[in-house]
């Protein structure tokens, strides 16, 4: 039984959508757990007949209320659990969570700003969204983009967070060091992504775990597990035994790394090998979603600052990472950190077992999976600010 709570604006009314009520959209896929479930209950929400129901006070549909857990008072939402699997949600009317951290339809954006510090001698840009003196979420992003990823998720949540978003070395708009004060591995990466933390002085945070930035981002966790109020995962693997078959060339580089496998990487690293990492399998009516700005801007830069062989150096020393997944799920296992996991199954890197796995080391994570690829935020924009606000609103309050 999966189930939604939606409390509208007024915070008069509230409605339990589950299983069945809605006639017609996916029973099928919510009895296997797999449905986007937000999408569901702004379908419900929509429905015409709904302004009279309210006003009588009627809900949509009867249901059944035995898998639900107590609300100790009106101001805490029902959960019903499936397999381990968090499925609830509590929406306003306009869609957005009923939590400390709402913000109604059509509110403004807040302004991102653009700005640059120096890193152990490395200039490095980021972006900045949100209060001074809010919760902060620290948002690493992958492979092959920057920061720009990020962009309007911190406008939609910037009025009640301070997020914080990072390019690396070599990416964006940020420093290009020579190999001798920089070494694009991994190692290097998640170093500099402490020292950036340090440099801003931010004593505690939530963090967003996405592509490389995951492995980024769980290692800055590691080092001090005291400072993470939360961790929201999208498309960010740590479970080999799950990969997709898109990882299979890689792997066999990493297996045996002769130069004629480095090579098949360093073609990789083109204009059209960076439009099939944003593009990939995403579903065709979704393509034309994904904005060509994120190939075209990311290897003009490339181009411009004659960064390809560090990334071919990156991905080649992907294979290192492997060594760190025992730690990492150790990790998740022993301090249990709050985890929202939103995930885009439609990716040939890491699809829907990748996801699922999460929830060996980490039984009480929320998993969302929604019907979307390994960008999700250029498809499913919406979808995960409204899970990030309920998520945040609860762990990482403003």
């Amino acid at each position: 039984m999966a189930d939604y709570y939606a409390e509208f604006a007024e915070g008069g009314f509230g409605l339990i959508i589950t299983e069945g009520t809605y006639p017609g959209q996916a029973e099928q896929v919510l009895a296997d757990g797999h449905a986007d479930l937000l999408s569901i209950a702004r379908g419900a929400l929509a429905n015409p007949d709904l302004p009279r129901r309210l006003a009588s006070g009627t809900p949509l549909a009867l249901f059944d209320r035995s898998t639900l857990s107590p609300a100790r008072d009106a101001g805490e939402r029902p959960t019903s659990r499936r397999n381990g699997l968090s499925l609830s949600l509590r929406l306003t009317a306009e869609g957005y969570p009923a939590r400390d951290g709402s913000r109604p339809e059509g509110g403004p954006m807040a302004p991102v700003t653009h700005r640059r510090i120096d890193v152990d001698g490395i200039e490095i840009f980021y972006r900045e969204a949100g209060p001074p003196n809010a919760p902060v979420v620290v948002l690493p992003h992958g492979y092959p983009c920057s920061s720009f990823q990020f962009r309007n998720y911190m406008a939609a949540l910037g009025d009640r967070w301070r997020l914080v978003a990072p390019d690396h070395p070599g990416f964006g708009h940020s420093a290009t060091p020579g190999t001798d004060r920089f070494a694009y591995t991994f190692d290097a990466y998640a170093h500099y992504l402490r020292r950036f933390v340090d440099a801003l002085e931010l004593p505690r945070y939530a963090i967003y775990l996405h592509d490389y930035g995951s492995q980024f981002g769980l290692r800055l966790a590691m080092s001090a597990p005291e400072r993470v109020a939360g961790l929201i995962l999208q498309n960010g693997d740590i479970y080999p035994e799950e990969h997709g078959p898109k990882y299979a060339p890689l792997k066999a580089f990493w297996d045996d790394p002769t130069p004629a496998g480095r090579d098949q990487v360093r073609a990789a690293v083109s204009e059209k090998g960076f439009r099939d990492e944003f593009v990939g399998e995403v579903p065709e009516h979704q393509v034309d979603q994904i904005s060509p700005d994120l190939w075209a801007l990311h290897w003009s830069l490339v181009q411009r600052y004659d960064r390809r062989e560090h990334l071919v150096t990156l991905l080649a020393d992907q294979g290192s990472t492997q060594a760190w997944f025992p730690r990492q799920q150790a990790y998740l296992r022993e301090h249990r950190p709050p985890t929202l996991i939103a995930w885009g199954p439609h990716d040939g890197y890491m699809p829907e077992g990748a996801a699922r796995a999460y929830l060996r080391d980490l039984p009480d994570a929320e998993l969302h999976l929604l019907d979307a690829g390994h960008w999700a935020l250029e498809t499913h924009l919406d979808e995960i600010v409204a899970l990030s606000r309920d998520f945040l609103g609860r762990v990482h309050p403003a």
